[in-house]
């Protein structure tokens, strides 16, 4: 499951990442920079919390544009060296980080 802290963050880092509002990330426009902003938060959020519905739900999207974003993104990564920099500054918000364990510290 996804924080919405951890969303905003998301949110945040990609559209720094791909120069466009935050807000144009969760917005309609089909702008083709704000699109492909857009398809890398729901590829991240999606490998985040692993759930096509959830990720459509903080979106506001429905599950169907998704998974298009998904492969769209594959597609667009692919096929265009300027996608696939944008795209390696932002992959790393796809990473889980583990849970951090005090007991399992050790010096």
């Amino acid at each position: 499951m996804i924080t919405k802290s951890e969303f905003r963050d998301i949110i945040k880092e990609v559209a720094l990442a791909y120069n466009v509002a935050p807000h144009c990330l969760l917005g309609r426009r089909r702008f083709d920079s704000y699109v492909a902003a857009r398809q890398a938060a729901m590829a991240i959020t999606h490998r985040r919390c692993g759930s096509l519905t959830t990720t459509a739900a903080l979106f506001n999207r429905h599950h169907g544009a998704v998974s298009h974003a998904i492969g769209a993104l594959s597609h667009r990564v692919a096929a265009d060296k300027h996608a696939y920099k944008k795209w390696c500054q932002v992959r790393h918000l796809a990473v889980i980080p583990p849970p951090f364990n005090v007991a399992d510290y050790q010096i």
